[in-house]
């Protein structure tokens, strides 16, 4: 997280913590307990503005990469800023490592009625899991698991749907999806959304005044940048955001199906040493 505010600060983009992470800066002055990432929040200007830096200055950061949707393997609707001398292999169907990492996610403010903004966006969000869906790798085990987790006559045309029509056509899908991102972008206004991530709900659209100049709080031993108004944020998202959940509920949700913090394995070395545990 130090790094990207460093790299942030020296270039002027302006994020602001999001999810979880601006939770925890105003409930515990730092990480969740049971958290294990960092979310954070840019307009579009500094999205496009920091990945096109992070493409010609990477070279000065040679312990950092940036991994975009669009990247070949990657599925996930954001961006991750991540530590290449560490190791998270989320998920097996998805054979894609990164590192430790901040997610960024791309924040559009748009017009329209609620019907409105959910009919585009929902649209975009149905051809970017197309997208996602074609980065999966079938195997053995993982063709069964689909047919348990569905059933024969649910599963089998899923997964011959995906291994026949989204991992050959994914490029193509991809298209598609920039295609319908860059009509949704016409559409400006003062209503905040993430497209791609969820299907539109009424309590993930934020009047864009909420994210005027950020705040800054304490996070551990260091400071974050807030929503204007953070307080107004949280509550619409989260409601008594305050109030500590149940204990039953205090772990991760992220698939981490590796990880390791002290190296970065490549895919088919990181393989070969699963399969030798499993044997």
């Amino acid at each position: 997280m130090k790094a990207f505010i460093s790299f942030c600060k020296e270039h002027q983009i302006t994020y602001y913590a999001c999810g979880g992470t601006a939770i925890g800066a105003v409930r515990h002055s730092g990480m969740i307990p049971w958290d294990d990432d960092i979310d954070v929040y840019m307009d579009r200007a500094n999205y496009n503005r920091f990945i096109s830096l992070w493409t010609s200055l990477q070279s000065k950061y040679p312990d950092y990469e940036v991994v975009c949707l669009g990247d070949d393997g990657y599925y996930l609707p954001l961006t991750k800023f991540a530590d290449k001398r560490t190791t998270v292999w989320e998920t097996p169907e998805y054979p894609f490592i990164f590192g430790v990492y901040v997610d960024i996610f791309p924040l559009d403010f748009t017009s329209g009625s609620f019907q409105e903004i959910a009919t585009r966006a929902d649209l975009y969000r149905r051809t970017i899991q197309l997208y996602i869906l074609g980065q999966e790798h079938y195997n053995w085990r993982l063709f069964k698991d689909r047919l348990a987790q569905h059933g024969i006559l649910r599963g089998l045309p899923k997964v011959l749907y995906h291994m026949c029509y989204c991992r050959p056509f994914r490029r193509s899908i991809w298209a598609r999806a920039e295609r319908q991102l860059k009509e949704m972008l016409s559409f400006s206004g003062d209503k905040g959304i993430c497209y791609g991530i969820e299907y539109t709900r009424e309590h993930e659209i934020f009047p864009k005044d909420w994210f005027a100049e950020p705040v800054e709080l304490p996070f551990e031993d260091f400071s974050i940048s807030m929503p204007r108004d953070y307080h107004a944020y949280l509550s619409q998202q989260y409601g008594d955001y305050m109030k500590l959940p149940p204990e039953s509920q205090r772990y991760s949700v992220h698939g981490r199906y590796f990880i390791d913090l002290d190296r970065r394995w490549e895919i088919d070395e990181l393989r070969r040493h699963l399969e030798n545990k499993r044997s």
